[in-house]
């Protein structure tokens, strides 16, 4: 028996057929929005407006998108994903229940949520200290002054 004799025979051109275990399974958003929901509910005690969450594992935890260069803004009930223009499709496909901020090629990340922040009216930002530079935290407050 050839080692791809149990997968599917039938394929597209220059696509090995996965076999019916492997193939993407359709995932509520309800759950993302219970992770940001959880989220939420354990930094109420920090008196933030919103977190700023921009490593790509958490990202994707949070929302469901698989692509990089990418942050959210959660807070309450608001969640924004910041990205950039490669990614407008397939945040819409990944992300239904999300607001996407697609920002310019020629913004920054921290000038983008800078201009996201202030759209909201920000006061507090919480944000993961492991992976946000101080740089671009500097960036950010500078950019967004209610910070």
């Amino acid at each position: 028996m050839s080692p791809e004799s149990h997968f599917n025979t039938r394929r597209r051109p220059g696509r090995t057929a996965l076999p019916p275990e492997y193939e993407p399974v359709a995932v509520s958003t309800d759950r993302y929005a219970a992770r940001r929901s959880t989220l939420m509910r354990t930094h109420r005690g920090q008196q933030v407006d919103a977190l700023l969450v921009t490593n790509v594992t958490n990202v994707s935890y949070l929302t469901g998108f698989t692509g990089d260069s990418s942050s959210l803004l959660v807070g309450g009930k608001t969640a924004i994903l910041i990205s950039d223009g490669r990614y407008t499709q397939q945040i819409e496909e990944e992300c239904p229940d999300i607001e996407a901020e697609i920002r310019p090629g020629t913004e920054t990340m921290p000038a983008a949520t800078a201009r996201v922040a202030q759209r909201l009216k920000l006061g507090k930002l919480g944000f993961e200290s492991g992976s946000t530079t101080v740089q671009a935290w500097e960036q950010l407050r500078e950019r967004a002054k209610s910070l």
